[in-house]
């Protein structure tokens, strides 16, 4: 199931994407660390409505942002199409102890609907 993310949610989805950040660092894959994701983005992806948790029964096992923000870094870059209603991905985390089983897949196709 997934749903929008409650800010109850977040010490869970911390634990996760630690755990994510972890497993990436094993295998030579620099993208997170211990400082990225933190909680305060975490915090302001759920006041902006655009956090998203995937549970498997009562457990989050996973989250997903999907935002409509454009960062900073995404200013200079020349996009094939006008950036009048893009939709941005962001923070995409599947727990180690569930990945290779299609959740990741579950998430993205629920953010492209």
């Amino acid at each position: 199931m997934i749903r929008k993310a409650r800010l109850t949610d977040i010490d869970n989805i911390i634990v996760i994407t630690k755990s994510c950040a972890r497993h990436m660092t094993s295998k030579g894959i620099d993208q997170w660390n211990e400082y990225y994701p933190n909680k305060q983005a975490f915090i302001n992806d759920v006041k902006r409505n655009e956090l998203y948790v995937l549970k498997d029964q009562n457990k989050i096992i996973g989250c997903i942002v999907v935002s409509s923000f454009m960062d900073e870094e995404y200013l200079p870059i020349q996009w094939l199409t006008p950036n009048d209603n893009n939709v941005y991905i962001h923070r995409v985390a599947i727990d180690p102890e569930y990945q290779g089983q299609g959740y990741a897949q579950k998430l993205m196709t629920f953010a492209e609907e």
